[in-house]
């Protein structure tokens, strides 16, 4: 959640996801970067890929569907909701 928050980009969180998101950004007084405009961020390639991006990308290089795929987080920001994307075409992650 902090690498969204500090990022600023949102791609795919809604209304109480951003406004979250923008409240942990806030409330750390070191964090200089306040306003981000996460659309210019998204466009300049400064964000991660979404869950269902890099299904499209695993999918677009014939990646085999049943290979294991492994989650080098802690926990993902809005959890399986977001996942689902990917879980559609690569169920062993």
């Amino acid at each position: 959640m902090d690498m969204l928050a500090f990022s600023g980009c949102t791609e795919g969180c809604n209304e109480q996801e951003v406004a979250e998101l923008t409240n942990l950004r806030y409330r750390i007084p070191w964090w200089k970067e306040k306003e981000i405009n996460p659309k210019r961020k998204r466009e300049a390639g400064l964000c991660p890929v979404t869950p269902e991006e890099r299904a499209l990308t695993l999918r677009a290089f014939n990646i085999n569907p049943n290979i294991q795929i492994y989650i080098a987080a802690g926990d993902i920001y809005g959890g399986k909701s977001k996942l689902a994307g990917l879980r559609a075409f690569y169920l062993q992650i």
